[in-house]
């Protein structure tokens, strides 16, 4: 279980037996929030304690605002005060992980296609992760690129499977093939919209945020 939290107090020196037996002697009060499983947790932040450590400064920006929203929804309360997001683009919110995770279920509830979660733990140079057609039994694999960057179709011509290619700010380029398939941001922004209860919850966030702002300002 994860948890969110809010330090509430100054630095304390506590030299009680039970924090000396601890080797916890630096003490500062914490508001604690349960926020689910590592599913829940921006893939910035989860990457930042590999290695594992007790405290590490995350410097991002978008985690800083996602755990404010987060803090301000489970307590039920403004605790901190957020001016609404500059952007009505949910792309320019969501973590390369976040867009990985939409195309997957996208091509795996649009697509008939079943994912193969151990390719995505593979250290892939091409490709994110493989499926396999639920019908068919044909191969595919996936690249995903969050940002201005331009995907080149000739660097998967010799693959013998379907390519799927997927970026949210840059453009396609290169020679099609019959082979190769270009996600278009219509395509995964209308599956957000579609299947909004399944996404995952911080794209679930963000998405409810950016409507609600647009609320605000209409």
């Amino acid at each position: 279980m994860s948890r969110l939290g809010r330090i509430t107090s100054d630095w304390q020196y506590q030299s009680e037996i039970e924090n000396l037996e601890a080797d916890i002697v630096n003490i500062r009060n914490c508001d604690w929030v349960k926020i689910g499983t590592v599913e829940s947790v921006p893939g910035k932040l989860v990457n930042s304690f590999i290695p594992a450590r007790t405290l590490q400064k995350v410097n991002d920006n978008a985690v800083k605002t996602y755990s404010k929203f987060t803090f301000n929804r489970l307590k039920e309360e403004e605790v901190y005060k957020l001016d609404n997001l500059k952007t009505n683009d949910i792309f320019s919110l969501l973590s390369s992980d976040d867009c990985e995770d939409l195309v997957a279920m996208y091509l795996q509830v649009e697509k008939n296609y079943y994912l193969i979660p151990s390719s995505c733990k593979s250290s892939m140079m091409g490709y994110e992760f493989e499926l396999k057609h639920k019908i068919s039994g044909k191969s595919a694999v996936v690249q995903v690129k969050n940002g201005f960057v331009n995907l080149n179709a000739d660097n998967y011509d010799k693959l013998d499977c379907e390519v799927y290619l997927f970026t949210t700010k840059g453009s396609y380029i290169g020679t099609a093939k019959d082979n190769i398939h270009f996600i278009v941001r219509s395509d995964i922004e209308n599956f957000m919209e579609k299947y909004d209860k399944v996404l995952p919850n911080k794209v679930r966030m963000w998405k409810k945020q950016l409507e609600s702002t647009a609320g605000n300002s209409a």
